[in-house]
Formats: C-alpha cells, sequence, structure tokens
C-alpha cells in the first residue's frame, strides 16, 4: 500500500511539471508564444525597413559614388528611384528635396540634359501633388535655371520651364503663369535671337525696360518704316493681357530710342498713343474713335484687328461681331492668350 501512495505521489508530481512547462510554452488559446524581441533587434529591423522604403543611406552613397564616377547615366536613375519610393510613402518633400539635390549635382557636373530631365519630374511633382507658389518654392525653379551654362540643353532647359510655368498656372494666382518664370524664359530666348517667342514670354513677364530694350534690337534687324509696327505690337499684345501701364512703359522707352519716331510720329505711332490714352481713360467712344480713324494705319498688319477686339472684350467686355471669320481669329487668339503656346 505504502508502495502504491507513493507511486502515485510521484506520478501527479511529474504531471504537474509536464503542464507547467506546457503553459510556459502556450497562450490559454492553445497558441504558441511569441519569442520575445530585444530594443536592438527592433532598432536593426526598423532601420533595414527605412532602408528599404527611402534608400537609405547604402543609397545615397551609391549615388555619390556614380556621381565621383562619371555614371551620369545610373546616377540619374538612382535619383528617380529614390523619388519613387518616397512617393510610394507619400513623402513628397523628400521626393522633392532628392530631386533638388539631383538637379544641383548635375549642375556642378555640367550634365545640363540630365539636369532638365530631373527638372520636368520635379515641376511635375509641384504640380501633381499642389506645391504652393512660394518665394521659396520660385527660388528653386529661379537657382536650376541660371545654373545652366548658357548654350546647354536648348530643348530640354525651355521644356524645363514650361512645365514650371504650368505649375504656377495650376497653383499659383496668375492665370498666365508667375511672371518671373516667363521673364527667366523671355530673356533667353532674346539672348538666342529668338525674338518672337521672346515678346510672347516678355507681355506675361513683369520687365517691360528689358522687352523694350529687346525690340530696338529687333527693330534695327528690319526696315526702317517699319520701326513703328514693332511698337504697335507690342503695345497691343500688352493691353491684350490688360497690362496698360507696362504697355506705357515700352512704348516711352522705344520712342525716346528711336527720335524719329518722337519727333515726326507715323500715323501708327499716333493710333498707339491715343489708344492708350483711351484704354487709362476708360472710355469706350475714345476707343471706337481711335478704331475708326486710324483704321489704315491699323490694317498694315492683318493680327492688328485680332488684339483689337481682345481688347475691346478685356477692357470693355465688348464682343466682337460674329462673322465668317470668327472661328479664325478665334482660333488665333486662342493661340495667342495660352500661356503655355510659343507663338511667334
Amino acid at each position: 500500500l505504502n508502495s502504491t501512495r507513493l507511486e502515485r505521489s510521484n506520478f501527479l508530481k511529474v504531471n504537474d511539471l509536464i503542464v507547467q512547462k506546457h503553459d510556459a510554452k502556450h497562450t490559454s488559446f492553445g497558441t504558441p508564444k511569441r519569442p520575445q524581441v530585444t530594443m536592438e533587434k527592433r532598432a536593426t529591423r526598423g532601420g533595414r525597413a527605412a532602408a528599404r522604403g527611402g534608400g537609405g543611406e547604402r543609397g545615397l552613397a551609391r549615388l555619390q559614388q556614380k556621381l565621383a564616377e562619371g555614371d551620369y547615366y545610373e546616377a540619374q536613375q538612382l535619383i528617380k528611384l529614390l523619388m519613387n519610393r518616397y512617393v510610394a510613402q507619400n513623402n513628397w518633400e523628400e521626393a522633392a528635396n532628392i530631386l533638388v539635390s539631383g538637379i544641383r549635382s548635375m549642375h556642378q557636373h555640367k550634365q545640363s540634359a540630365c539636369a532638365s530631365e530631373l527638372g520636368i519630374l520635379l515641376a511635375n511633382l509641384y504640380t501633381k501633388h499642389h506645391k504652393p507658389v512660394t518665394p521659396e518654392s520660385l527660388a528653386v525653379i529661379s537657382n536650376s535655371w541660371i545654373s545652366y551654362p548658357p548654350n546647354a540643353d536648348a530643348g530640354g532647359r525651355v521644356d524645363f520651364m514650361k512645365a514650371a510655368i504650368k505649375w504656377t498656372i495650376t497653383e499659383g494666382s496668375n492665370p498666365q503663369g508667375e511672371p518671373e518664370l516667363h521673364n527667366l524664359l523671355a530673356e533667353w530666348y532674346a539672348s538666342q535671337g529668338e525674338y518672337g517667342f521672346a515678346q510672347h514670354r516678355f507681355v506675361r513677364g513683369s520687365a517691360p525696360h528689358k522687352f523694350s530694350l529687346m525690340l530696338t534690337t529687333w527693330a534695327q534687324g528690319g526696315l526702317a518704316k517699319e520701326q513703328d509696327m514693332f511698337i504697335a505690337r507690342a503695345v497691343l499684345q500688352y493691353t491684350c493681357m490688360g497690362k496698360v501701364e507696362d504697355a506705357e512703359c515700352v512704348f516711352r522707352d522705344y520712342v525716346e530710342y528711336f527720335p524719329t519716331l518722337s519727333d515726326t510720329p507715323t500715323p501708327l505711332i499716333n493710333a498707339t498713343r491715343f489708344l492708350l490714352s483711351a484704354l487709362e481713360q476708360k472710355s469706350l467712344p475714345l476707343f471706337n474713335l481711335v478704331r475708326q480713324k486710324y483704321a489704315p494705319s491699323f490694317s498694315r498688319d492683318p493680327s492688328y484687328q485680332q488684339y483689337l477686339d481682345q481688347i475691346a472684350v478685356v477692357h470693355f467686355n465688348v464682343q466682337p461681331p460674329a462673322d465668317g471669320l470668327s472661328s479664325l481669329m478665334s482660333s488665333f487668339m486662342n493661340a495667342f492668350m495660352s500661356p503655355e503656346s510659343n507663338t511667334n
């Protein structure tokens, strides 16, 4: 009997030990407990995840290595990869920062084409994710633009600036885009002798004195008898944009440069001066009188009448009469009024 009791007692002790070990390994629902993770292991795992998600220090180190080696294509691809990873995380600011840094590096290494491509990506990123137009964000675009050598990557740099202007149209307050950016593009066109394209940008900018200087250079390459036509066109285009003060500034600078236009003004010069007076006074009767009295002068260029019709709409809310030419005129004015087009 004593032997039996001893055996039973030993059995119960062993059974209790087994149950305790089982409970130590399982929860009340029979699910194995997760092994404890130390803070050091968690930090290591977090660092690896960050490296996978945002590129990490290894990605940036590899980028610097490729730049140092002169492997600019691979460096550009790494910049795009890092940007896309940040975009996937909805981290737009870091995505923009990596592009800005990449643009700066490409300019430092004289890789203008790569800088242009990254610049277009930056402008599109600003547009897609509604980056506000601020002095700081404009400075990023301007600093990138002025980093180009004078004649480097003409097509790419223009596409970059057009993309930036499109962003300011979408996110800014000016429906024609930021004047500061138009100024930069206009001055570059003028430096290349592309005066028609420059004029299209100057009338959307805020640099009338520079515009008048370009006009005098342009006019000196033309016929003396057509000098008045250069300034008339500029004034008409400016006033189509509602910029009467800038138009007056350009007109004044221009006629001072060509004394003959001031001493013995042509009928077209007088018509232009009276047109500015009518707009300054906001006088529709005077505007109509100028159009009527100087109709022969305004007929020297077929586009003048279309500009005058647009001026009537902008300043007096008077719509042009509908006729067979209205659709053709509408197409012409739509092209001119579009800030994204390049009308010459």
